[in-house]
């Protein structure tokens, strides 16, 4: 069968400061068996102190389809009639995005219930105290879920819901150690990481400031959303309505 699933095109940078060093098709190594030839590569990375990267990437394994179509464990992937559940796969490079190695794995869990389809759309920041924290969706219109890594993605704590929702994802952990999250479906939201531990969030309703700034004249309703700080003081942010 086809191995095309297992390449992707990946730009290695050096943190923003210069152009792309190189470019082209990267392999990935170590994947358990994938279910359906499906992968997606997600937009998060985060550099480790070690100088190593992770990425994240989303897709099925053999597993996820049996807990899929024969436990019935989760549900079938969101509304796109595929019969197999997703897992998050964390990706390691050690030499600046030219290879990629599976890691590890963040995947459905019997907390999560029995109506979602797994772990899939993800984001990967760093802690200021070095542990690695992902936020992924399970399904939309769900809150987001959570999980924190205290070795380098290598393994992975218990899955906890947090409270915010509920569709791609996107952290940041900034300069003066503020992790910020933005998602949306229903709306907009920015929160900011109160207690990791605890998986305690505090929302900022960017979806009614956006709206009361424009006066009703361009509401926000079903969002994907990135940010990007640009110094100490101020963010960038940017929404795609979908």
């Amino acid at each position: 069968g086809s191995v095309a699933w297992k390449e992707w095109r990946w730009v290695a940078r050096d943190g923003g400061v210069t152009e792309a060093v190189d470019s082209g098709v990267s392999k990935v190594t170590g994947l358990p068996p994938v279910f359906g030839e499906f992968l997606s590569v997600l937009p998060s990375s985060v550099r480790l102190h070690d100088g190593s990267w992770l990425a994240v990437a989303y897709g099925a394994t053999q597993a996820d389809h049996a807990a899929g179509s024969g436990n019935r464990t989760c549900v079938p992937m969101f509304h796109w009639q595929a019969h197999f559940c997703v897992s998050v796969f964390v990706l390691a490079s050690v030499d600046e995005g030219i290879s990629w190695r599976y890691r590890s794995s963040l995947s459905w869990h019997p907390s999560m219930g029995t109506s979602v389809g797994g772990p899939s759309e993800a984001a990967v920041s760093l802690l200021p105290d070095g542990r690695v924290l992902a936020v992924y969706r399970v399904e939309e219109h769900k809150n987001l879920w959570q999980s924190v890594s205290s070795d380098g993605g290598e393994s992975w704590g218990a899955p906890r819901q947090i409270n915010a929702w509920s569709v791609f994802p996107q952290l940041t952990t900034t300069a003066n150690g503020v992790t910020v999250l933005v998602s949306g479906r229903p709306g907009l939201g920015l929160w900011l990481l109160e207690d990791a531990s605890a998986g305690r969030w505090q929302l900022y309703n960017l979806a009614k400031e956006h709206n009361d700034a424009c006066q009703n004249q361009c509401g926000v309703n079903s969002t994907y959303a990135s940010s990007l700080e640009t110094s100490r003081t101020h963010a960038y942010g940017s929404v795609t309505t979908r």
